[in-house]
């Protein structure tokens, strides 16, 4: 009879578990809603998208001509660069042509015939040339918006900025029950690499910026940049063009993922009253620069233990044109390391000097090593700063970092 009973035991048990299991219901999982004081404080949020076209720049490679004539140079500084110690330095000196030469053939092998470069090139900007950058930002945004957050976001039909960073006024949208807006603008575009190389891979960067605007009187609550520069593995400018650029194709897609999720991410955060916005960080619009880091090294090598300082060339171009007054005066401001927070700087040079050969002066920095902050994982270096006028500006290079020379 026990026997019996234990064995009803063992069956009913697991049969009333279900029974009771199935009687429950389990809610569906919601996304996260907005903090109550972010909802309380902007009221209902309107989104608006830029109208201007971003910064795209597409770095190409060299072609075999080109890449000819940059090996001899290179070639014939290396044999410059050895040091004869007033002993034979008139061999070595016959040596320039032998090593020009190399360095010629080498520059040859490594180009890009000029049909390939305008092959990968029409594909690419074929790309570029249907895809709205603006209004795809939008999407990817209010796309993540709505499966991470239960905030209700108005997309509206108004032009935002024409230009970069153009102040617009909201005011007449109060009458529509609109309290904020958010502006959203892709602010640039870039396959960028080391300059001066022939055919490195590159990386796709692309940077957008929010603001959100109180519509009543266009005060500027927040604002803030985003950036993404996390291709897993760089392509070559032709590899980026392949197959109709569907590479470069998905790696925008992921670009505009990252990014919309990012502004969502950082929107959810945002917790503090508007009485006290002016506690809000507020960033001013950076301005992105051109560097080269440890300008006579092609491969940015920082050896940890046995180099004391790295030097980092700010490159002046058209897009940053005046280092005169605007950054040699604001010098202190400059820091440089692995995420560009690390006050390392020791100084810069007085004497600017054409680091690059673009025919513009550039100025070049010395910062400490063990400041820097850089591990051996790493494989970018950042510096930031700002100009006398407030202009913030930040500029990165790859780096690859050891422990020894």
């Amino acid at each position: 009879m026990k026997d019996k009973t234990n064995k009803l035991t063992r069956v009913m048990v697991p049969v009333v578990f279900l029974l009771l299991i199935s009687c429950v219901s389990i809610p569906k999982k919601q996304p996260p809603s907005l903090p109550v004081e972010l909802r309380a404080d902007l009221g209902r949020i309107g989104i608006v998208s830029a109208s201007f076209q971003p910064e795209v720049r597409l770095r190409k490679p060299m072609t075999k001509g080109a890449a000819a004539w940059h090996g001899a140079v290179e070639g014939a500084e290396a044999a410059l660069r050895f040091p004869c110690n007033n002993i034979g330095c008139a061999g070595f000196l016959a040596l320039v042509p032998v090593f020009a030469a190399v360095g010629s053939v080498a520059g040859a092998i490594m180009g890009v015939p000029p049909q390939k470069i305008k092959e990968s090139e029409d594909a690419l900007s074929d790309c570029l040339a249907t895809l709205n950058f603006q209004e795809t930002m939008r999407e990817h945004f209010f796309r993540a918006a709505r499966e991470q957050t239960q905030y209700p976001f108005l997309l509206l039909e108004v032009q935002g900025p024409t230009v970069l960073d153009e102040e617009v006024t909201y005011g007449s949208l109060s009458d529509k029950g609109i309290d904020t807006i958010l502006e959203i603008g892709l602010r640039k575009f870039e396959l960028w690499g080391k300059k001066d190389s022939i055919n490195l891979p590159l990386d796709l960067l692309m940077a957008a910026g929010i603001r959100l605007i109180r519509v009543a009187d266009g005060l500027v609550l927040f604002s803030r940049n985003f950036v993404y520069d996390y291709v897993s593995v760089p392509l070559k400018f032709s590899e980026w063009g392949a197959n109709n650029a569907q590479p470069f194709r998905e790696e925008l897609d992921r670009a505009f993922q990252y990014l919309a999720t990012e502004i969502v991410k950082t929107l959810s955060m945002i917790q503090t009253p508007l009485e006290y916005v002016s506690f809000l960080p507020v960033v001013v619009p950076i301005v992105w620069v051109d560097i080269d880091i440890i300008p006579d090294d092609r491969d940015n090598n920082i050896y940890l233990r046995s180099m004391k300082t790295i030097s980092v060339a700010i490159l002046f171009s058209t897009d940053f044109p005046a280092p005169d007054e605007e950054i040699v005066q604001a010098e202190d401001t400059l820091t440089f390391g692995r995420t560009g927070k690390e006050v390392s700087l020791i100084g810069c040079t007085r004497k600017l000097k054409d680091v690059n050969r673009d025919g513009k002066k550039d100025l070049v920095c010395q910062f400490l090593t063990a400041d820097a902050g850089f591990q051996s994982t790493d494989t970018v270096g950042v510096l930031k700063g700002k100009t006398t006028t407030g202009r913030s500006f930040e500029g990165s290079d790859k780096v690859r970092v050891l422990r020894y020379k």
